[in-house]
């Protein structure tokens, strides 16, 4: 009995992920949806100054020293859940992540790098070569949560009855929206994703200045969604 156990549960294993690749793919062209937020819900007090350059120096996301993310991750698309556990180094300065992702049972599911323009696959889980759809929307999720847009001191405000509004500059569609006391990064959106940053808690260790760094992230997309847990950020 064991000896077929141990010959059908890696089996059994990649044909459940398969299917919730499949099921991935063919949720793309779906609108967004409502998530579970297992987090708590934004600071409601409103941001009592609203200085883009100020926002933009104490927010976790913007240029500095380098930083590693290590989070735990939850992919769903039409149902299906596929849980992800990442290392992820950003360089915002060099608008460049590296991004090592595995499932549960620790077997390594991929890593690639990202750009704001372009990502490069340095190894991919064989089963998964059949779904070329994966490494690029992961590449867009990373993107949008970590690299870009970010918020800048070009950014304009914009006339909100709540929290403060900034307008991305150089055309960019992209809305950046900024509440709490001390005031950060709430959410950010474009015309059909978005992504909010939940419970501010302690601070990006090594940072100057010192920048608070959320504990859980949720990016909806177009038929998909992506929940973080932040386990650790720090500078290297």
């Amino acid at each position: 009995m064991r000896a077929v156990a141990r010959v059908f549960l890696p089996v059994v294993r990649r044909m459940w992920l398969a299917w919730g690749i499949v099921c991935l793919v063919a949720g793309l062209t779906g609108c967004m949806t409502p998530v579970p937020v297992p987090f708590r819900d934004h600071d409601p007090q409103a941001v009592t100054a609203c200085d883009a350059q100020q926002l933009v120096e104490t927010c976790w996301l913007s240029p500095g020293q380098p930083y590693l993310c290590r989070h735990s991750g939850l992919l769903r698309v039409i149902g299906r859940e596929v849980p992800l556990n990442g290392l992820l180094r950003v360089e915002a300065d060099r608008n460049s992540a590296r991004l090592v992702a595995l499932d549960d049972f620790g077997v390594k599911l991929f890593d690639l790098s990202v750009t704001s323009a372009q990502h490069e696959v340095h190894y991919l889980f064989p089963p998964l070569e059949a779904y070329p759809q994966l490494t690029p929307l992961v590449a867009e999720s990373m993107r949008r949560i970590f690299l870009h847009p970010l918020p800048e001191s070009s950014c304009r405000r914009l006339a909100d009855e709540s929290g403060c509004v900034l307008a991305a500059a150089h055309g960019e569609t992209c809305r950046f929206v900024f509440g709490g006391q001390p005031a950060v990064l709430q959410r950010k959106y474009g015309a059909d994703w978005q992504v909010d940053y939940y419970q501010y808690q302690g601070e990006l260790k090594g940072s100057v200045p010192l920048r608070p760094v959320p504990q859980g992230i949720i990016l909806q997309g177009r038929g998909y969604d992506l929940t973080l847990w932040l386990q650790e950020v720090r500078t290297l």
